[in-house]
């Protein structure tokens, strides 16, 4: 039974760590396809994608936050974001992910914020929580677009 408290989220995987994302955020997970390559863009940038033919921008999480890429393996997968700002083209852009979002009941009891973690200033990560066992990171997904366009 829920609670009229409880909130659905999304908890993505990505390497080494998990996201915690509403559940909107992510229109869905399609299989790994390799990106085409845009001009000059960084490297947490390796190109665009072909969703519902359109081009759309992929990012690697990991590769924003100035860690390594990602390697690409059987669980690899994308995900495929809804953009926030109506400036990104097809109001969608896709982000490497390792695996399945896990959809989540939330409580406010089993929450809690990691005030102990610390990321880099140029890191998109809002907030580290305490989530039962895990650690999940909160993206700014607002940043996170608005670095995207810049490239654009």
């Amino acid at each position: 039974m829920t609670s009229a408290n409880e909130i659905y989220a999304l908890l993505v995987p990505i390497q080494r760590q998990r996201l915690l994302l509403p559940r909107t955020a992510v229109r869905e997970v399609v299989r790994y396809s390799k990106p085409e390559p845009i001009e000059n863009a960084p490297d947490w940038l390796p190109g665009t994608i072909n969703w519902q033919n359109n081009k759309i921008p992929m990012i690697s999480f990991e590769g924003l936050c100035g860690k390594e890429m990602p390697e690409v393996n059987s669980r690899t997968r994308v995900a495929i974001m809804t953009a926030l700002d109506k400036e990104m083209p097809h109001n969608a852009y896709a982000m490497y992910v390792e695996g399945f979002p896990q959809l989540i009941g939330i409580q406010e009891k089993d929450l809690g914020v990691d005030a102990e973690a610390k990321f880099p200033d140029n890191c998109p990560i809002i907030s580290q929580l305490k989530l039962f066992n895990d650690r999940p990171q909160i993206p700014n997904l607002e940043y996170i677009e608005k670095k995207i366009l810049q490239q654009l």
